[in-house]
């Protein structure tokens, strides 16, 4: 044997040990990428107690306490949120939302003393404390110094903020809705 090759294998035995998994960002990558009859078959149910998210995977109510798919559907259709596409099997925001919606994002985009508010309104924090991080291959927010969120653009992060003031305006039940 070489002795190159047997350091190498206990350096990767050992970081596999340690972490779980030897490339880096493997749970996320497999959470994000993995078909979800995969992931079942590793004994990870991506939808039990769990809400995927941009951010990554938060605890939720239980699965039990969530409303049917249709009955989400059937809300968002009649607060005029969304439509059937008009050449495809599938939905759309109709053009009045989306054009609010962009409008927000735009908004936030433009100020960030603005977007803090917001942010800060919706988690009940001091907004002097929220920081914005916008690193290479995420775009963050911080608390105090800490890290409390991730997502994979700005984008993401800016069409998220901008959704739930959008959807409590056109859902007068918004805020008696659970996550």
């Amino acid at each position: 044997m070489y002795p190159a090759g047997i350091a190498a294998l206990v350096v990767f035995a050992a970081a596999i040990y340690l972490r779980g998994y030897l490339v880096p960002g493997t749970p996320e990558l497999t959470q994000r990428y993995f078909s979800h009859w995969l992931l079942r078959a590793f004994g990870k149910d991506p939808f039990e107690d769990v809400q995927t998210t941009d951010g990554g995977v938060e605890p939720t109510e239980a699965a039990a306490d969530r409303p049917e798919p249709a009955e989400t559907e059937q809300l968002l259709r009649d607060a005029g949120v969304v439509e059937e596409a008009p050449d495809e099997d599938c939905l759309c925001l109709t053009a009045e939302f989306r054009e609010v919606w962009w409008r927000r994002i735009r908004n936030y985009r433009e100020d960030d003393d603005r977007a803090a508010a917001q942010l800060a309104s919706v988690v009940d924090v001091d907004p002097e404390q929220l920081a914005f991080v916008d690193e290479e291959n995420y775009f963050g927010v911080e608390f105090a110094g800490e890290l409390i969120g991730r997502w994979s653009s700005d984008a993401a992060f800016y069409a998220d903020l901008a959704a739930e003031p959008t959807l409590a305006e056109w859902l007068p039940e918004w805020g008696e809705l659970g996550d």
